[in-house]
């Protein structure tokens, strides 16, 4: 698998966020924390990909809040 592949499957996986199971998620997200890590990805790149992840990060936060009765 090139690169551009790779980059291409997270950022598919990253916009389907919402709609997969607990484990498959997390999975995406430390996927996503890898390429932002590596040094040799393109800036451009990463604040896509932690553009991305803020986003489901935010959603997730909100989904949560909404489902525990003990929130306020």
């Amino acid at each position: 698998m090139t690169i551009s592949s790779y980059l291409d499957k997270i950022f598919s996986e990253l916009e389907q966020l919402d709609r997969v199971d607990t484990v498959t998620g997390a999975i995406y997200r430390q996927q996503a924390q890898e390429i932002l890590a590596d040094p040799s990805i393109a800036l451009k790149v990463k604040v896509a990909i932690a553009d991305l992840l803020s986003q489901a990060n935010r959603q997730l936060a909100i989904a949560s809040a909404g489902n525990n009765e003990e929130s306020y």
